[in-house]
């Protein structure tokens, strides 16, 4: 990820804006009959006869997020989204991400890596390109409004 990118603000940018093109053009596949769920979750009970089973609580969630993006980068992928109310108790982030892409015509594994840092930089790059497209031709600042790592990873010039 740090080769390929994900540290370069303007290259996460240009990332999102060509993902949006593709996205406009219908060059994509997601989750659900319709292939536009933005994931499956799993939605723990309030509580449960099994007593190591994780029930309802604040922040809990696991969601499976598969798609497939078309254009120069041709492949498909799943983002594993975890998170829960224990996580920063105990010394981790709020949510842990895992990212797998695979080769769209075999499946065999093209990377499997940790995906906390690609997620901040795409929540950060997301921000920049509807501004630039939208805005007044003679606008020179731009104010984005978040919480937390949201802010701190949109937080670059472009």
């Amino acid at each position: 990820m740090i080769a390929a990118g994900v540290n370069d603000a303007a290259r996460c940018v240009s990332g999102c804006t060509e993902t949006f093109s593709l996205l406009g053009e219908g060059d994509y596949l997601m989750g659900g009959a319709k292939h536009n769920n933005h994931g499956l979750k799993t939605v723990f009970s309030k509580e449960t006869r099994f007593p190591s089973m994780p029930v309802a609580g604040p922040n809990r969630r696991f969601a499976a997020m598969p798609g497939y993006l078309g254009g120069r980068f041709d492949v498909c992928g799943n983002k594993w989204y975890v998170s829960s109310h224990v996580d920063t108790q105990n010394g981790l982030p709020r949510s842990i991400l895992t990212m797998m892409l695979n080769d769209r015509d075999t499946g065999a594994p093209l990377a499997l890596m940790s995906a906390n840092l690609l997620s901040a930089a795409r929540t950060g790059g997301v921000r920049a390109p509807p501004p630039k497209h939208l805005a007044n031709k003679d606008s020179k600042r731009v104010s984005i409004g978040g919480a937390g790592r949201s802010t701190r990873a949109a937080s670059f010039r472009s």
